[in-house]
């Protein structure tokens, strides 16, 4: 268990995360005469979950709880995360942190896997979801009204859906960071996220290490078409293909509510796409992409063509100019093949791309600089502009150059 912050009347910030099971109450046969029965099952029974319910009950006023496996099964191996929910402290939680996983005292090959769950089994979530509301109806559990922030990980492995019943209880949640879910639990969560979370606006995403192609794009769509939820802030910083699914969930929200959009890998996306991304997103305020030293030769930044991206503009006939304007404050992004009047080929002597023979290659290069820049130059209220290439992550760079 981490040190707790302190302040006058309890605790502020709590930290729960166990190493071993908690001692019995009890640890001698001396202690244990004259106790009744129920008594002496009560005293052999208490373990990590009855510590933590302890320490919620006696700190009512907890801002920030962080709770892992460790906390969430009783000494024989039941579940009891519900039980943990039903005591935890709602009068001023602001951030939750839940990590699920295997519990330590339980072999790898268990059946707390999960792998004989079936998949969309959304009746079974729908049913959990239902009592939980209903205890908040009948006065038996308070809503989390204050909880504002939710970090939700899933070690790698599936998540009940009754463990997700809490969040029938979190009708003011706003930003929540998900890691290491797979593809149903993303389904179960997009879906008590948008049925019971209309307040949520700020996703991020860390990915599920085991998860790649068809699966991670289902899943990503799934939070991104969450019901009811608006996304104003994206966050994608493990994602390396963007598949269509994803794609599409995102693009109803570019146009509309988003405002801050964070991609350290576009893979799968088109130049086109790209384009009609640009040409959408008119309340963006921050468009970014890795940092330097965090780039990977597996991924692909986000990089249009101006000579394409001009010239999808003169064929469809019509006036494509970025929505981006004087709103956006950062923008990274690779813009290539942006041309030189005086320049008429390439290095080697071939025609540039997109020009046929016979056209002006001056006139053609002229449009397409002018284009280019009377899209940036849109950009009043920008604070930063990254168009180059960024940095390889170091540790990649000294495998590549061994």
């Amino acid at each position: 268990m981490q040190e707790p912050e302190r302040r006058a009347g309890g605790l502020e910030s709590l930290s729960a995360c166990f190493d071993q099971e908690a001692p019995p109450l009890l640890r001698s046969e001396k202690e244990e005469e004259g106790l009744s029965e129920q008594q002496l099952a009560q005293s052999r029974a208490f373990g990590n979950v009855q510590m933590l319910v302890l320490m919620m009950k006696a700190n009512s006023n907890l801002k920030s709880l962080t709770m892992d496996e460790s906390c969430f099964r009783r000494r024989d191996g039941t579940d009891a995360f519900s039980y943990i929910m039903e005591n935890c402290p709602t009068a001023q939680l602001e951030r939750l942190e839940v990590r699920f996983g295997r519990h330590p005292s339980l072999p790898a090959d268990d059946g707390d896997d999960d792998d004989d769950l079936v998949e969309h089994d959304v009746e079974k979530l729908f049913q959990a979801m239902s009592e939980a509301y209903a205890s908040v109806k009948d006065g038996t559990h308070s809503c989390f009204n204050n909880l504002k922030e939710l970090v939700i990980s899933g070690g790698g492995r599936h998540i009940d859906f009754s463990r997700l019943a809490f969040l029938a209880r979190c009708p003011n949640l706003e930003r929540v960071q998900v890691e290491d879910i797979d593809s149903t639990a993303m389904l179960s969560l997009g879906f008590s996220l948008g049925y019971f979370c209309g307040k949520l606006s700020s996703l991020d995403w860390r990915g599920a290490p085991k998860e790649v192609g068809e699966q991670e794009d289902k899943g990503i769509s799934d939070l991104l078409g969450a019901l009811k939820v608006q996304w104003k802030d994206i966050s994608l910083p493990n994602l390396r293909e963007f598949g269509p699914k994803a794609f599409n969930a995102l693009m109803k929200h570019v146009g509309t509510t988003l405002e801050v959009l964070k991609v350290d890998g576009w893979g799968g996306v088109s130049g086109s796409e790209f384009l009609d991304l640009l040409c959408s997103a008119q309340h963006l305020r921050r468009l970014e992409g890795p940092r330097d030293g965090e780039l990977s030769v597996a991924m692909r930044d986000m990089v249009i063509s101006a000579f394409s991206a001009s010239h999808m503009h003169l064929s469809n006939g019509e006036e494509r100019i970025w929505a981006l304007g004087s709103s956006l404050e950062f923008l990274q992004l690779r813009i290539l093949d942006v041309p030189r009047t005086d320049v008429v080929c390439l290095r080697n002597g071939d025609p540039f791309k997109g020009i046929s023979a016979g056209e002006d290659t001056g006139l053609i290069s002229q449009y397409v600089q002018e284009w280019i820049y009377k899209q940036l130059g849109r950009l009043t209220g920008l604070q930063e502009l990254v168009l180059g290439v960024m940095e390889l992550d170091p540790k990649e760079l000294r495998e590549i150059l061994k």
